[in-house]
């Protein structure tokens, strides 16, 4: 009885970590498809490739939605290398003011990959994955909608092991869909008020 407890205990705080945590901001920002333009990441790991790999799947799980509709990347590499964007991090809200009336979009998307390594767990290494992202209004310079979410190679793993994930690009990719997915959803019921 005591280990069926504990099973259930550690079913549900794993369920609570690994849900994307989200706000909606500025509901009146939203409204039909959202024209925006995705920013380089901010990589606070080691792994030098994290922020390149996880924004592409941005790119990809944004476009796949329907819900936005996404400025050519080259294009906003170039409008970032005239306005002498160096840190994505300290881009400002006059700055991403400007941005969005060259890029003409509504919105532009900023994120940080806060994790995204492996950490022993039971005497395995099990890959970890922190994601944070926020779009920012180009209109006002303010954060429309923000949402972040961890997770590891164990939180879907049942007995035996089974479900574990070893990869993290597999684990960065679901964190990606829920909180493209988050994000949708959230904007989307706001539009539609």
């Amino acid at each position: 009885m005591r280990y069926l407890v504990s099973g259930i205990l550690v079913v549900a705080l794993v369920g609570c970590v690994a849900s994307p945590r989200s706000y909606l901001v500025d509901s009146k920002e939203a409204g039909s498809a959202i024209q925006l333009a995705l920013l380089p990441f901010e990589n606070l790991t080691e792994e030098k490739d994290a922020a390149r790999g996880v924004a592409t799947m941005f790119l990809v799980e944004l476009l796949r939605s329907g819900r936005f509709k996404l400025a050519e990347p080259a294009l906003v590499a170039k409008v970032m290398q005239g306005s002498k964007v160096r840190d994505v991090g300290m881009v400002g809200s006059d700055t991403i003011r400007a941005m969005g009336s060259e890029l003409k979009v509504q919105a532009v998307l900023l994120g940080a990959i806060v994790e995204y390594s492996y950490r022993k767990q039971e005497g395995k290494e099990v890959p970890v994955v922190g994601i944070s992202v926020r779009l920012v209004s180009t209109r006002t310079g303010k954060i429309i909608w923000v949402g972040s979410q961890f997770r590891d190679g164990s939180d879907k793993e049942t007995i035996f092991g089974f479900g574990r994930e070893t990869s993290p690009a597999r684990i960065a990719q679901r964190v990606v869909n829920d909180l493209v997915n988050r994000m949708s959803d959230e904007i989307g019921h706001v539009g539609s008020e």
